[in-house]
């Protein structure tokens, strides 16, 4: 993967560069070594049976975070994987929603990289659920 020029994509937003981020609507809000934010605007179709946003929604808009501010500590041709990711649900997401998924580095080495996120819904900056995760580079 050639980082720099897909982390640029990513935050002008080009239609193809993420396919999953597409597809959930999730969008770029901040960008940098430091933190990752991404936005997603929940709807009625990501509503799992008693009416509130999946869980599984919340774990991927803070995966996808971590997985990118990960990318911002790695050398061209290298990309992520998940290796553990943990979730605690804090409060519930409901449809309309604007969620805030935001990611912070713990612990960055060359192979294994610690990371945090928590998810916020947008309109009181309240913490719906955090994340732990432990990322793996792969490729050259």
């Amino acid at each position: 993967m050639d980082t720099a020029p897909y982390l640029s994509r990513i935050a002008d937003r080009q239609p193809g560069a993420n396919p999953l981020m597409d597809f959930l609507q999730i969008e770029p809000v901040k960008m940098g070594p430091q933190e990752v934010q991404f936005c997603l605007r929940s709807s009625g179709d990501l509503a799992q049976g008693a009416g509130l946003v999946g869980g599984g929604i919340l774990a991927t808009l803070a995966d996808e975070a971590m997985a990118h501010l990960c990318l911002f500590h790695l050398g061209d041709g290298k990309a992520t994987v998940t290796v553990e990711l943990t979730m605690r649900y804090l409060k519930p997401a409901m449809p309309g929603d604007t969620l805030i998924g935001r990611a912070f580095p713990v612990k960055m080495g060359r192979t294994i990289m610690h990371v945090e996120a928590e998810v916020l819904r947008e309109r009181d900056n309240e913490c719906l659920a955090r994340s732990q995760a432990v990322f793996m580079a792969v490729g050259k």
